[in-house]
């Protein structure tokens, strides 16, 4: 069990986030709750992954408004429009196993490119419901 603390109380929008660095194969399973200022306490549906060990990049919008790709040998992750045009891109210069694109776009499919190990290329189609 992980606790990220919380920023109290804000009127903005305010963005969480925690690594699992303990990596593994099969299915892996996570349940998110939020414990608020007065004690209370709400607990969302279990979400599963497949476990990995990264070498294949792993692709995951959070909260249909911002995508993590997490993975080993990380160099490039480029949100595109689906005729391929390039809308934003962010270059892993600090090589970190786990990349958030955060662009602000209108709602709809996208197509997230990570190029990794070596010039190798995943591309997956995601929605954004902003």
């Amino acid at each position: 069990m992980t606790t990220v603390v919380g920023a109290g109380y804000s009127s903005e929008p305010q963005h969480y986030s925690y690594t699992d660095d303990a990596r593994q194969s099969g299915l892996v399973y996570y349940r998110l709750s939020q414990t608020d200022l007065d004690g209370a306490t709400e607990y969302f549906t279990p979400e599963v992954f497949q476990g990995c060990d990264l070498e294949v990049p792993l692709i995951v919008t959070e909260q249909g408004k911002f995508v993590r790709v997490v993975g080993n040998s990380i160099q490039e992750v480029q949100l595109l429009d689906l005729m391929g045009r390039k809308i934003h891109c962010e270059i892993n210069t600090s090589n970190t196993p786990s990349l958030i694109i955060d662009k602000q776009v209108n709602s709809g499919m996208y197509l997230i490119r990570v190029i990794y190990d070596s010039n190798k290329i995943l591309t997956q189609q995601v929605y954004l419901g902003r």
